[in-house]
């Protein structure tokens, strides 16, 4: 594998970044239905019909895209299920 000297240091080659690919609302809105057409309008992890929110593998915070290869359907469950509310540590439980 070929390397870069840099500093002393032998370090592999960078791969560039590609550009973050972020739609604006309307084309977003097209691709979005274009993700629930292609996964059969169902859940890609339980099979449900019903509350239907359209998922980024990658979130946008990580530079992930809005791509086809991207987003994936998921039910509202398993949609928070992967974006869990951060729990305010200065709250105090009642008891």
């Amino acid at each position: 594998m070929a390397g870069h000297r840099a500093r002393g240091i032998w370090v592999s080659a960078i791969r560039r970044k590609q550009p973050h690919l972020r739609l604006e609302a309307k084309e977003y809105k097209l691709l979005r239905a274009q993700v629930l057409a292609g996964d059969g309008w169902r859940c890609q992890t339980c099979g449900a019909r019903c509350n239907l929110q359209v998922h980024h593998k990658k979130s946008r915070g990580r530079l992930g895209h809005d791509h086809a290869d991207d987003l994936i359907t998921l039910c509202a469950a398993y949609q928070e299920a992967t974006h869990p509310i951060a729990i305010n540590p200065t709250r105090r439980m009642s008891g």
